[in-house]
């Protein structure tokens, strides 16, 4: 098989991957969090434009941030483990077909980074600097040759040093041509170009003396599939991702607790020790907790973010706890299926009634003095997610 066709077959593979799981993650509720999301950056921002003062460094404020988004490059190259002893003997070969179109496509997919940063950045840099659009094209050009160089450097630069080393060296990079493109400093043009001058020699030194680091490679590419994974499986079981389990000997405390209830015990003791679960439930609370306790919001506006921060908990936790009744071992546990269902509705009202008791708390403490809305919305919650989990029982027996 050509190169070229290997990597347009592995190229077309992960193409295909990421779209199936992104269209279950949209209409999980992906879109609808990452608007809110947006929606309230967008108001703290504009709020903290108001009240920046006319000597505030925009300029290397911006720049810091842009490089953030440029030095954020990541490599992807398309190898598997079974490529260390079927294409390593043509590793050469590799360079100049396999692993360009590698770059050119980590440069493309880098990309809409860069334009989300230049987005971000736009409201702060037009506060001391007259926009036009022939400005922020220039701006956006000049960036995108620094990106492509940052490309490359990267992908030389791992063969020698860590991920961290590689991301300062294309942090300061950035940093420098980020500033003088800013801030109109032309002056400082031979500093950016000399630097990259030295790490243009200094990487050639590298690429000459090293060969191509397969095992830093694959653990990239690993890490990355592993984070998307692991964020896909929110939305839908993904087949391809490792669950995380975790120990938490300080958690043992409230698994005493239940040591007589053989199924909530076991559900409990899943849902703690699954790094997915119960990460999606901490987070879920400590960002309604944050929110309330910062957040300018009138109550009515406090009170809807209680209401759909708990019915999207609820959501999910319908599909993880009935989940757990179809996997083994619960499923094969000599427990009756309606005392396993009553674990669940047991376990899914007791969390539900956690996360509503620290966001009331907040609201006492920072929002509104009364807690009987709050106590009204959990109820209401509660009884239309219960008719979410009786009918999905009916489809797990």
């Amino acid at each position: 098989m050509e190169l070229n066709t290997l990597w347009n077959k592995r190229f077309q593979s992960y193409l295909k991957m990421r779209a199936h799981y992104f269209s279950y993650m949209i209409n999980g509720g992906l879109l609808i969090g990452l608007l809110i999301l947006v929606v309230t950056g967008i108001y703290y921002y504009i709020s903290w434009l108001k009240t920046v003062p006319e000597n505030f460094p925009t300029d290397l404020l911006s720049s810091i941030v842009l490089s953030g988004f440029i030095a954020s490059v990541q490599i992807r190259l398309f190898i598997k483990k079974a490529d260390l002893l079927y294409l390593l003997p043509i590793e050469r070969l590799l360079e100049n077909s396999y692993f360009k179109r590698g770059r050119i496509f980590s440069f493309i997919r880098s990309f809409p980074l860069l334009l989300i940063g230049v987005i971000i950045v736009f409201p702060l840099y037009s506060q001391n600097h007259k926009i036009t659009i022939l400005s922020i094209i220039l701006l956006i050009i000049g960036l995108s040759i620094v990106l492509g160089l940052n490309v490359f450097y990267s992908y030389v630069l791992r063969r020698k040093h860590s991920g961290c080393i590689s991301w300062l060296f294309m942090f300061v990079h950035s940093s420098v041509y980020s500033f003088i493109f800013i801030s109109n400093e032309i002056k400082y043009f031979i500093i950016g170009l000399l630097f990259s001058i030295l790490l243009q020699l200094y990487s050639m030194r590298i690429y000459k003396a090293t060969t191509f680091p397969w095992e830093a490679y694959l653990k990239v590419q690993s890490r990355s599939d592993t984070i998307f994974y692991s964020i896909a499986n929110q939305f839908l079981d993904v087949k391809e991702y490792n669950v995380r389990v975790k120990r938490r000997s300080y958690l043992n405390g409230v698994l005493s607790l239940f040591r007589d209830d053989a199924s909530v015990y076991y559900l409990i003791r899943t849902f703690l020790r699954k790094g997915d679960s119960f990460g999606l439930f901490l987070r879920l609370t400590i960002i309604g907790v944050i929110i309330i306790s910062f957040s300018s919001f009138s109550g009515s506006w406090l009170f809807l973010l209680v209401v759909f921060i708990q019915l999207l908990t609820g959501v999910q936790l319908i599909k993880i706890l009935n989940h757990a009744i179809c996997r083994l071992p619960f499923h094969n546990l000599p427990i009756p299926s309606k005392k396993k269902h009553k674990a669940v509705r047991k376990l899914f009202s007791l969390l539900l009634f956690i996360q509503n008791g620290c966001m009331s708390i907040a609201l006492i403490l920072f929002g509104e003095s009364t807690i009987a809305l709050s106590v009204i919305m959990f109820i209401f919650i509660y009884i239309i997610i219960t008719i979410g989990i009786l009918y999905n029982q009916r489809k797990t027996k």
